[in-house]
This record gives C-alpha cells, sequence and structure tokens, in this order.
C-alpha cells in the first residue's frame, strides 16, 4: 500500500521519517502525537490522553462538537467518539510508550489509517467558539462602553484564538465605533504575550507607514494603547508624529461654535507626551500661542491645556515671553492659563500677574469647518 496517497498531507509529514525507515512502531506513536496537537490546537486545552480527551469531547456541553449535538443519536456519536479516543491512548500509544512492541507494516498501515479518519473527523468538529458569531458581538451596537464589560468579552476568547481575533477586529476596525473598540482592544493587549503584542504592532506599523487616509489614523490612535506608541516602528510613529503636528499648524477653534479645524491631531493628544518630535512640537504650539489670529490661540487653550501646562513645568524662553506680552495686553486666557498655577511658575510672570488689567476683544471674523473632533 502506497500509504502517503491515502491520508492526510499533514500526517504523513509527521510519520515519513519513522515510517520509511520501517520503524513502525515509532509511526503509530507519531500518527498519535499529531493526533493529540489537532485536538489541543482546536479545544485551546494544553492536557494530554484520557484527560485531554475528556475535557475536549465529554461533559454536557463539549467543548468540540462531531455534530448538532442535539438527538439521543447525536449524544451517542459524541459519547462513542469519546471511547474511541481513550481507547487509542490506552491500548495503541501506551503500551507503544511503555514497552518493545514490534509492529510490522500492515498493523501500521490499519492503526495510521483510522488515525487519520478520526483526525478527518476531528477537523470537521465544531468548537464552542465561533469566529464570526464573536465579531459580531465585538460590533454590537449594545456593546458596553466600559472596562469590565470588555474585560469579560476577551476573557471568552481562547488563548490560541487571540491573535487572530485581533486580525479579523482590527481589519474592520473602521465600521465600528471607535470609544467602544478602544477598550475592546485595551483589555486585548492586557492579554497579549511579547510575541502576539510584536506581531499586532508590526500590523499597525505596517499601515501607518503609507495610510493617506486620517480616518485610518484616527482610529489607530483611539485604539492603539498609549503606553505602546514608543514600541510602533520608528519611521512610522515619526511620519504620524509630523502628520499630527502639521494638522496642529493647520488648527484653529471658533469660540461659541462647536467645530475646529486641526480636528485629527485632537485624537492624538494622549501621545504628546511620547512624540520623538517633541521639540517641533513645543514650537508648533508656542507659534499657535504667538498667533495674531484668536482662533489660533483658542485652540491651544481648548484641546492642548494638558500638554501646555507640562510645557510650563520648564518653560522655553519664547514661551515666557508670548505669555508675559499677553498678560501686558490684557488678554484673560493667558491670566487664567497662570493664576493658578504653583509659584515655581508664576514668578516667571509676577509682574504682569500684579499688574494685569482684563482687555476685552472682539471675536475675528473667520471661517469654520465641521471636521470631526472627539468632543
Amino acid at each position: 500500500m502506497n500509504l502517503e496517497t491515502k491520508i492526510d498531507e499533514r500526517l504523513w509529514n509527521e510519520i515519513r521519517s519513522s515510517y520509511e525507515d520501517r520503524k513502525y512502531s515509532d509511526a503509530i506513536r507519531d500518527s498519535i502525537f499529531f493526533l493529540s496537537d489537532i485536538i489541543r490546537n482546536k479545544s485551546d486545552l494544553s492536557s494530554d490522553g484520557v484527560s485531554l480527551v475528556s475535557s475536549a469531547f465529554g461533559g454536557n456541553n463539549p467543548k468540540l462538537k462531531i455534530n448538532k449535538f442535539q438527538s439521543e443519536s447525536d449524544f451517542n456519536e459524541q459519547k462513542g467518539l469519546v471511547h474511541v479516543l481513550m481507547g487509542i491512548y490506552e491500548m495503541i500509544r501506551n503500551p507503544r510508550s511503555h514497552s518493545k512492541i514490534q509492529d510490522d507494516e500492515k498493523i501500521a498501515d490499519s492503526i495510521i489509517l483510522f488515525i487519520d479518519y478520526l483526525i478527518d473527523l476531528i477537523d470537521r468538529s465544531k468548537s464552542q467558539f465561533s469566529e464570526n458569531d464573536y465579531i459580531e458581538r465585538v460590533f454590537d451596537p449594545a456593546f458596553v462602553e466600559n472596562e469590565k464589560y470588555a474585560k469579560l468579552l476577551v476573557k471568552e476568547i481562547p488563548n490560541k484564538k487571540r491573535l487572530d481575533i485581533f486580525f479579523l477586529v482590527y481589519n474592520e476596525k473602521e465600521s465600528g465605533m471607535v470609544t467602544k473598540l478602544k477598550y475592546f482592544f485595551n483589555e486585548l493587549f492586557n492579554l497579549f504575550n511579547n510575541n502576539e503584542t510584536k506581531q499586532a504592532l508590526e500590523i499597525i506599523s505596517s499601515e501607518l507607514k503609507k495610510t493617506r487616509s486620517d480616518k485610518t489614523v484616527k482610529y489607530i490612535l483611539k485604539i492603539l494603547p498609549v503606553k505602546l506608541w514608543k514600541e510602533i516602528d520608528e519611521i512610522a510613529r515619526l511620519r504620524i508624529e509630523n502628520k499630527i503636528i502639521d494638522s496642529i499648524k493647520d488648527g484653529k477653534s471658533f469660540r461659541n461654535r462647536d467645530t475646529s479645524e486641526g480636528w485629527l491631531a485632537t485624537w492624538a493628544i494622549d501621545y504628546l507626551n511620547y512624540f520623538d518630535l517633541s521639540e517641533e512640537l513645543d514650537i508648533t504650539i508656542m507659534s499657535k500661542l504667538d498667533s495674531e489670529e484668536r482662533a489660533q490661540q483658542d485652540y491651544i487653550f481648548t484641546h492642548f491645556s494638558d500638554y501646555l501646562n507640562s510645557m510650563l513645568k520648564n518653560p522655553d524662553t519664547w514661551l515666557i515671553f508670548i505669555i508675559s506680552s499677553a498678560l501686558q495686553n490684557g488678554d484673560k486666557r493667558f491670566y487664567t492659563l497662570i493664576i493658578n498655577k504653583p509659584d515655581t511658575i508664576k514668578k516667571h510672570f509676577k509682574k504682569e500677574l500684579k499688574n494685569f488689567k482684563e482687555k476685552k476683544f472682539e471675536e475675528d471674523e473667520i471661517d469654520f469647518s465641521d471636521e470631526d473632533i472627539p468632543f
């Protein structure tokens, strides 16, 4: 018999070396080892032998079902498979692992062909975990937008399926609500091991290197845990940081109107302290504050006050000059920015704060857009 043509290619690759060397007992053991791997991979279990079979196929709600598991006949078929598989380990594998049994080709062919039949049966079995059903739940409009719900949902993913689910959800990210996906991805990254994190970041980095879609960048900035920004490929990181800085340069906020230009950068606020292009970022923000157009200044006050506060801890001489000049001109926005700061910051503006007299400014007449902002 030409066994190679009769069995699954994967199985043949596992037993080929032993079989062609006429080590038939070894080939039989190899086939059962492969059978065990098939069961473990499909069930996400790590046990072996009878325990593996019982956990994967036994009980009232088996992890793996070989039929619809609804009728008495279905139950009996499932139960029969459990007995057969247990017999494989107890009658065939174990004796060959603990004693010197010398099998001939005929016995090896018979057993390996039966193992091949079982592998085909298990390949076609249905797992409790359905990727398609799970993805629908991730994008469910009723997804509860909080950490607890996301944690419970992510916990349902079998360990060996986590990366597969990441790829499936990530590829469809722009069809979901970004604020909900943020919770999902945060919890998923928390469960990733180092290798899974590396592979996920490689996918994200690859997209950030080339995407021209601001929407795509927005989604990535929202779903990627901020702490992982420095682990994004450097060239991708610098490209997006530059894109964000350009968005800040374009930014304008319009008082008494819920509109803003430079909307993309407003999705990156949490990342600013991790930027490699920090010097360029600081210069851009100070340029906006130094603008004669109030809408540009308001853009910084409205969206980047936290980062501006961090800049004030060790203020640049230009920033000190900008704020001092604004205080002298009676600009209440700058006074509000400084007045409640610690003395270590207020000392730079002691004279200006003491002599401050508010001046009323007329609103600039400017056009406005309806770009997307996260507020």
